[in-house]
């Protein structure tokens, strides 16, 4: 399943860039170039991969625990 969501979040997120390049008329020759680019220099992907942490955690909800009384509800429903 893990690699299942890998896949489908990969695919997810060609399809998210392609389009936001097409919105900006980015040539995807000249996108693909500067990919090359960015990867082979440690500096970029490092700033890339911290950027990516700071998108997921504004996007991310912490889990909050529920009220015990509310948990219990819960399960008393689903037993």
């Amino acid at each position: 399943m893990i690699v299942k969501a890998a896949q489908k979040f990969g695919k997810l997120q060609f399809e998210v860039t392609k389009h936001a390049a097409e919105f900006i008329d980015l040539d995807e020759a000249n996108f693909e170039a500067s990919m090359k680019e960015a990867v082979n220099n440690p500096e970029i992907v490092k700033q890339m991969k911290a950027d990516d942490e700071s998108v997921r955690m504004r996007c991310e909800k912490p889990n909050e625990l529920l009220p015990k009384e509310k948990a219990k509800k819960i399960v008393m429903q689903k037993i």
